[in-house]
């Protein structure tokens, strides 16, 4: 499904009306970028990202003796996961502000990584040559949708629930009366098509130490 037929069905979903092109076409790319970018929601009970084949990417780096801090790779959006391969550890993902406090400058085997800056923060902060596996998000190669032909970079399994994500978005935009059915739509979209294994489940099967 391309830009073009998107735009044809989110218009007929708001009664073909002809004076909204131009907000259809942001009520769509909010939507995409939605899918994309955000990777979990929270308010559909999404707490771990989505995985899409199309932007999930892996990658792998070394660590250095007293350095914490690693920049993200050139095409990385956001990790996903983050292992130590060298000690078989899964690490904890933590907010910085948590690491600061709590870990401060403490050298060892890092447990814990936090974002910030477009960087990877370990604690506690590496004592040792360390291969750090990391999962991610991939950035958009395609970030907004313009010309009809354009074809999200995302699967075709996706589509449908972009243009019921944009319909919901109209629909609340115009306050039309059935916009909550086009939200409980688009959340249903997204939750079959968004599996999810519980931690401790995954890391049993693959005999990986988790620190708590």
């Amino acid at each position: 499904m391309n830009f073009g037929d998107m735009q044809s069905m989110v218009r007929r979903n708001l009664g073909n009306r002809t004076d909204i092109g131009s907000l259809i076409q942001q009520w769509l790319n909010q939507t995409y970028l939605d899918l994309v970018t955000r990777g979990k929601f929270p308010e559909f009970g999404i707490n771990e990202p989505i995985p899409v084949p199309e932007l999930d990417d892996e990658d792998s780096f070394t660590t250095t003796s007293g350095e914490p801090e690693y920049d993200y790779f050139a095409n990385m959006l956001f990790p996903i996961s983050v292992r130590d391969t060298t000690s078989d550890q899964v690490l904890k993902v933590r907010d910085i502000r948590w690491i600061d406090r709590t870990v401060g400058s403490s050298s060892g085997l890092p447990y814990y990584y936090a974002t910030f800056k477009k960087k990877l923060v370990l604690a506690p902060i590496p004592n040792t040559a360390l291969t750090i596996f990391v999962r991610f998000r991939k950035k958009l190669s395609l970030p907004v949708l313009t010309a009809d032909a354009h074809i999200p970079v995302i699967g075709q399994e996706w589509h449908e629930a972009i243009v019921q994500g944009a319909t919901a978005r109209g629909k609340r935009s115009l306050n039309v009366p059935d916009a909550e059915r086009w939200e409980q739509l688009f959340k249903a979209s997204i939750m079959n098509h968004a599996y999810q294994t519980a931690e401790e489940d995954e890391d049993g099967d693959y005999g990986i130490t988790v620190v708590m």
